[in-house]
């Protein structure tokens, strides 16, 4: 490592900036023994290499001065992009799941409840890499924080992206009465785990992580896969893979 500068991935006008918008994955996903990097893309995109994903004339920002909607994304293809770590080149490239319509599809109850159709709802993103078969990384995409909630994983194994499962707690309008009991869950990260579909190792590594980092939020492991988790202060972890029991571990506010 000496600094030396390997490449620059250009997202494009039609990848709203901000940290809701933009969540980027970086980690082994094959087992190569060197880094992928996972995102959203757009028309636009310019990889590594200089090569562009979609159509490089495309402009779908609103221009809409002084409208709630503008500068936002409301229109055109949205993809997801598997990149070397290395060179930077887009490896693969899909459909990003879940789109964005309807973007007043996405209100709901719980947390931040309500609805809108400016875009806001709509373009809440989350994150983050999870070994869901208990041996191999796939990486875990969320839509939706305050209704709506779509969470989708991905493998990256030997040059093929495929999809591995989608949730989807579907959209409901007010008043909200056939909502989902999953809609509205969501947190500003994502932090639930299956600890019944992983290894002995992976579940010492988890807890292990849990008791070394400040948790603002809990995680009831033994409970759902990589669903948002709401702001409590406590954290729920389970025993070893021989016990059915769970133990209850609180942490300071």
């Amino acid at each position: 490592m000496d600094g030396t500068h390997l490449w620059r991935i250009d997202l494009g006008v039609n990848v709203r900036e901000g940290e809701h918008y933009t969540q980027f994955m970086v980690y082994d996903l094959d087992g190569d023994g060197r880094a992928e990097m996972a995102c959203k893309t757009a028309d636009g995109t310019i990889d590594g290499r200089g090569n562009v994903i979609g159509d490089r004339s495309k402009d779908w920002r609103i221009k809409m001065e002084g409208d709630r909607k503008n500068g936002r994304i409301l229109q055109g293809p949205e993809y997801f992009t598997i990149f070397d770590g290395m060179t930077g080149a887009a490896l693969k490239t899909v459909d990003y799941i879940p789109g964005r319509d309807p973007s007043d599809g996405w209100g709901g109850k719980g947390g931040n409840g309500g609805n809108d159709s400016y875009g806001n709802r709509c373009d809440r993103f989350l994150a983050c890499v999870a070994y869901l078969d208990g041996e191999r990384p796939s990486v875990v995409m969320c839509r939706g924080v305050y209704g709506r909630i779509v969470i989708t994983a991905w493998d990256w194994r030997d040059g093929n992206l495929s999809n591995r499962w989608t949730f989807d707690s579907k959209s409901s309008y007010p008043p909200y009465d056939d909502a989902s009991p999953f809609s509205g869950m969501g947190g500003h990260s994502l932090l639930r785990l299956r600890m019944s579909m992983m290894t002995a190792k992976t579940k010492l590594c988890i807890k292990q992580w849990l008791s070394m980092t400040m948790v603002r939020g809990y995680s009831r492991l033994g409970d759902v896969m990589a669903t948002p988790c709401t702001s409590v202060t406590s954290i729920l972890t389970a025993k070893d893979s021989n016990s059915s029991s769970s133990q209850r571990t609180k942490t300071e506010p």
